[in-house]
């Protein structure tokens, strides 16, 4: 059975008092999980915020992507300043691109998991896979790191 919208909005009304999941899971006679879920709008089709905040400084970063994760990125300045690994620097600048792993994939003529395992830092990429995802996304992604 689908939860009523006045569910919702009393759900939050009681969040925004203070009251924990599990207070509000008694109230409603369910878990703190389906009320977690339907606090966060989980099954419903609603959308995470339309920003990422960089790791480093906390500015905003504008997400193209509907459902990108609240990944450790970096904006471009901060990029630039602090000395960052090959796997930060890919996932920052590709978020940065507005290219989800499987677009960029796609555009370098790879497996959208490939780019993945590179953003977690699980698999190396090839000179020439490395020389193809400079073309798209410039020369910063090679940039030496610097202390």
């Amino acid at each position: 059975m689908k939860p009523h919208k006045k569910t919702y909005k009393r759900i939050a009304r009681w969040r925004a008092r203070g009251l924990s999941f599990q207070q509000i899971a008694s109230k409603l006679g369910v878990t703190k999980q389906a009320v977690h879920q339907m606090f966060h709008g989980i099954g419903r089709g609603i959308y995470r915020p339309t920003e990422l905040r960089c790791s480093a400084c906390k500015a905003t970063i504008p997400r193209h992507g509907k459902w990108i994760r609240s990944a450790r990125v970096l904006c471009l300045k901060c990029l630039d300043k602090k000395g960052t690994r090959f796997p930060q620097r890919l996932r920052s600048l590709r978020i940065a691109a507005g290219l989800s792993a499987k677009k960029l994939a796609a555009r370098v003529g790879l497996n959208g998991s490939t780019i993945t395992d590179a953003e977690r830092g699980a698999s190396r990429l090839r000179p020439r896979t490395l020389a193809k995802l400079t073309t798209v996304l410039g020369p910063r992604l090679l940039a030496a790191k610097r202390g």
